[in-house]
């Protein structure tokens, strides 16, 4: 009999804060990045949703201030700054939905301007920067239309009954659509006769982006088209007309390194990623990274650096994080989050080399996660050479050795029953700076009294510039007859590695099977009492679905993997 972990991928993003412990969800949402800090709204389970900030770590992760005391919370949203000073929508309980203004503190964060007056809501959308001024619109009855405002209530000004959903500044105008479908495109510069109708087209805008000073948008209907616009009524046509459906995804409209990536079906059907150079014959397909009929339906779609973040699934895992540079190679699943499940990762955030994202891992509800994107491809300046764990009476004694070391911190020890979820039991400190091998050892006492067949350790190593990384994960046998197999990360790239915690020595044949049933490798290798590894060439194998069989006089199993 055995354990097996199968689930075991690379550990990237990690969990800032638990705001609403346990399973319940903060449900934390409407990130914004302002300063160096991140600016969102998160229910504790106590005081409603209402603005947190944090700086990416669990002490500097507080509530801002209770705008709307009780349970039933503020929901502040639409977080942006100008001049100093972040601007956001809230509703206190008394006011309703209005515009709100912070510097930073809780003192410092009022109500701008009651624009609905009493506890109606004129609910402020679309907070845009220009030239300046915030602008946005309202869509209360009676007031509905384009405002401005300078940060004061006197300040704060109607400028035209014009309604929009979609609104972005491009070169200094305001580009929306409008009409009562949201099927005709408008600019404003701002003034009341400044702001006209460009082009009716066809069906509802419902994206918009700015590319080198041309606004791309999409309309959705039965099939999906792509425009392009510099403003005129001339200058505004389509790209291309790409069969869909009615049922089709919005299209996610996103600007990376001046190319437009979006969400479009493929011929077959599926919801799939797209790009597009601004020509039709240069708009295609990146990747089919759900096959066939079905949709990996990529969202939320994000430019971080040179590359596009988004939430897809493959049919493998759940909707999870993925990352493209634009090639179908490039395009790949970076962590498996929730285990099982969905993560449906969202609202991507980058602050400096940090990346937050709002997710679940179904252990936690949906919280904020974050990933230190500073660190090195290969890790930190340091190499683990070994990491070994071993069952001495009632306690787990940990002992690894580095090579040469360079700006290193400490180690924080990290522990898990479950092989995915790990939590910290205690620290190290690091050599700093070593080129000879130093060896390091551990004791996490009395772990048999966690009553688990098997207990997982893993190594968090962090430098001197707070950049960490995870080691490779092992594991401990509590008293059981049962070997611990660990196979990650799956899906796998360059290398794989099989991780097998054996109670004795054997030896083992181990075969990989493609999905027609092909042997790919077959390998033999003597596996010793406790701990061992072994690297899985997965680099020569094309992109696809496999299977591990693992063959020994006591380990006999198989299980799945994917090759990116």
């Amino acid at each position: 009999m055995l354990i097996i972990s199968l689930n075991v991928r690379a550990q990237i993003f990690s969990l800032v804060k638990d705001i609403n412990p346990g399973a319940g969800s903060s449900s934390a949402g409407n990130l914004a990045a302002i300063s160096n800090k991140i600016f969102f709204n998160a229910d504790d389970g106590i005081r409603g949703a209402e603005c947190w900030t944090t700086d990416g770590t669990e002490a500097g992760t507080v509530q801002l201030k209770d705008i709307n005391p009780g349970a039933a919370g503020s929901v502040p949203s639409g977080f942006i700054k100008i001049n100093g000073v972040i601007y956001f929508t809230a509703d206190d309980g008394v006011h309703g939905r209005e515009l709100w203004k912070t510097d930073g503190t809780e003192a410092g964060t009022v109500i701008v301007k009651d624009i609905n007056t009493g506890n109606a809501s004129s609910s402020p959308e679309l907070l845009t920067i220009m030239n300046n001024r915030l602008y946005f619109m309202v869509a209360a009855s009676g007031i509905y239309g384009l405002y401005k405002t300078d940060g004061t209530e006197a300040g704060t000004v109607f400028i035209k009954d014009v309604s929009a959903s979609v609104m972005k500044n491009i070169n200094n105008t305001l580009i929306m659509n409008g009409g009562g479908t949201g099927g005709i495109l408008w600019k404003s510069d701002g003034t009341p006769g400044g702001t006209v109708m460009v082009k009716a087209t066809a069906g509802q805008i419902s994206s918009l982006i700015d590319i080198n000073g041309i606004a791309y948008f999409h309309q959705g209907g039965m099939n999906i088209k792509v425009w392009k616009s510099d403003g005129t009524e001339a200058g505004t046509v389509m790209i291309k007309d790409i069969p869909g459906s009615s049922g089709a995804p919005p299209a996610y409209l996103t600007n990376v390194s001046g190319k437009l990536f979006f969400v479009a079906p493929l011929q077959t059907g599926g919801a799939e990623l797209w790009k597009s150079d601004g020509t039709e014959e240069g708009t295609v397909p990146v990747k089919d990274i759900f096959p066939g009929i079905n949709s990996s339906n990529p969202f939320n779609l994000t430019k971080i650096n040179d590359k596009l973040f988004f939430s897809a699934t493959n049919g493998t895992f759940g909707k999870e994080i993925w990352r493209s540079d634009g090639t179908e190679q490039g395009t790949v699943m970076m962590q498996d989050i929730a285990i099982p499940g969905d993560a449906m990762p969202s609202e991507f955030t980058l602050i400096g080399s940090k990346l937050f994202v709002s997710a679940t891992d179904n252990t936690h509800g949906r919280e904020l996660w974050m990933a230190d994107l500073a660190v090195p491809a290969g890790g930190l300046p340091l190499t683990i050479v070994e990491f070994k764990g071993q069952l001495a009476t009632t306690n787990a004694q940990l002992t690894w050795k580095t090579v040469a070391e360079h700006n290193t911190s400490h180690f924080e020890i990290e522990r898990s029953t479950d092989g995915r979820v790990f939590t910290k039991v205690g620290i190290l400190n690091a050599a700093g700076n070593s080129t000879v091998t130093k060896a390091y050892a551990y004791t996490d006492r009395n772990i048999t009294s966690l009553g688990t067949a098997a207990v997982y350790y893993r190594l968090k190593m962090l430098d001197l510039d707070h950049h960490f990384t995870w080691s490779r994960i092992i594991a401990i046998n509590i008293n059981n007859p049962e070997t611990v197999i660990l196979f990650y990360p799956n899906p796998a790239s360059e290398n794989a590695t099989l991780t097998i915690t054996a109670l004795k020595k054997e030896n083992v044949s181990y075969s990989i099977i493609d999905q027609y049933g092909r042997t790919m490798l077959l390998k033999n290798a003597s596996i010793n009492e406790g701990s061992n590894t072994i690297t899985i060439e997965t680099a020569v194998l094309s992109a696809g679905i496999y299977t591990i069989v693992l063959k020994g006089p006591v380990t006999n199993t198989r299980m799945k993997f994917v090759k990116q």
